[in-house]
């Protein structure tokens, strides 16, 4: 998943101090996978869906609302246009 919002919170609302939320700001965008989810029934539906996610250097983010976090970014890649790319690097080296 990637985390992409903070959902309007400051560090208070997120239980952290100053310096851990400038770090975890500094992961929107990043990609991480879910290791964790608990739904809490004392909170209203649909917002009662909490996720952990570990990033790949270690960082983790506990208990975020789900939807800090939306489906990873992908790209459609063109293969005709990186195949002519590749016969055009070709016919470059053979010259």
């Amino acid at each position: 998943m990637q985390f992409i919002d903070l959902l309007g919170h400051d560090e208070k609302a997120w239980n952290m101090d100053r310096i851990e939320f400038k770090i975890l700001q500094s992961y929107i965008g990043k990609t991480g996978r879910i290791v964790d989810s608990v739904v809490m029934d004392d909170v209203p539906q649909p917002y009662n869906i909490f996720l952990t996610v570990k990033f790949k250097d270690g960082y983790t983010i506990y208990d975020a609302n789900y939807f800090a976090f939306g489906p990873p970014e992908f790209f459609v890649i063109d293969f005709i246009k990186e195949k002519e790319k590749i016969q055009q690097a070709r016919k470059e080296n053979e010259q």
